[in-house]
This record gives C-alpha cells, structure tokens and sequence, in this order.
C-alpha cells in the first residue's frame, strides 16, 4: 500500500499497457486491496487472463480494427496464419469475456472496461511474451526486410540506471504504438522491446 510495485506487478502493468493497444476502450487494473474503488467493469481474473494469453487473442481483437473485418473463423485463420478451430475457438471465448461481439457477420469490440488484477500469475505474462519471441523468429525468416525492422546493441551497463531506461523503452513503446494507429489500420503488427542480461554474477574470485 506504498505506491510501490512488486516485479509481479510491473509485468501485469505491461501486459494492461500491451492490451490497451489493441482495443479502442481504458484497460485499467485494479487493485484489490482498496474494496472502496467500485465500477462496473469486466474483471479479467486468473482463469479468463490465462485464457486470452496465446498471442492471437489479441491479433484478433486487432483484426476487428481493420475495416470489414469479418467474423468468420476461416477468413481470421488464413489472415493470421492459425488453425480454423483456433480462430473459432478465440472469437468464441473473447465473445465470453465480453471483449469482442459478433455483428452482421462483422467482428467488433464491447465498450466495456476492461480490468486486470494485480495477483495474475506472471506464468502467464511469461507465456505470452515467448509466443511474441517466437512470432518475431518467424518474422525474420519470412517476411521482406522492407516490411520489419530488427536491431540488437550489446552493451555494459551501469545498474543504476535500469529502471530510468525500462521506463524510456515504455514511453518510447507508447509513441510508436500511437503514430502506427494512426489512419486507416491495414495489417496487425507486434512491437516487442527485450533488455536482459547475458551476464551473470557469481563468484568472482
């Protein structure tokens, strides 16, 4: 209750700030320490966070942005590059939690708040940042450069300066997501940021 933020917490916050990208509505989470703080909402608990964490849940939602969408499972399967049962299988369960609804054939998100507790195991934040990994190895293999951008610098690092960085990368992430929103969206792209070390300490002597 100190305004602080355990480790756990920072990746649910990163994971509401990725999710907020790909709907049109605030993604806040919540607290569940301060019981005062009511409003209606849809509460994405343990189970239905768990649910949506395979990447395509949100490449889905995102589709829906794109004019025309439509909302049948083989036209979302060939534009995603999944299995026709998996694309039916998400729209089914985004129509249970509430995030997406199906209209005149057409593929559209709820104007619901969508929420996030802070306790979400991180197993799942974890599973979801690996599909992304895995769909940026595939994007490299496969796609011309023309229509991605990949870059690496291997440095030494003062460790005090981490957290002022994490928080760069975040701003930075923010910018790019808006100018790419803006217009007239005609594909789903994923923007990803990875800093981690490929040293590690131990004993010295």
């Amino acid at each position: 209750m100190n305004g602080t933020y355990s480790a756990q917490t920072k990746e649910v916050v990163a994971f509401a700030d990725e999710l907020s990208k790909a709907v049109t509505i605030p993604v806040k989470t919540w607290d569940e320490r301060l019981t005062s703080m009511q409003a209606e909402r849809v509460l994405l608990e343990e189970d239905s966070f768990r649910l949506i964490s395979d990447w395509y849940f949100l490449a889905i939602m995102n589709l829906a942005k794109i004019p025309n969408c439509s909302a049948k499972p083989n036209w979302i399967a060939k534009r995603l590059g999944i299995s026709t049962p998996e694309a039916q299988d998400a729209v089914e369960r985004l129509k249970r939690l509430k995030l997406v609804e199906v209209s005149n054939g057409k593929l559209t998100r709820t104007s619901e708040f969508i929420t996030t507790t802070t306790d979400v195991p991180s197993q799942a934040i974890r599973k979801h940042h690996l599909h992304n990994l895995k769909l940026a190895e595939l994007s490299l293999l496969n796609d011309d450069v023309a229509s991605r951008e990949f870059g690496s610098v291997t440095m030494a690092i003062d460790l005090k300066h981490l957290g002022k960085a994490k928080e760069i990368l975040l701003e930075t992430r923010k910018k790019v997501a808006d100018l790419l929103s803006k217009g007239t969206p005609e594909e789903v792209y994923v923007l990803t940021f990875q800093l981690f070390p490929v040293s590690k300490k131990g004993d010295e002597s």
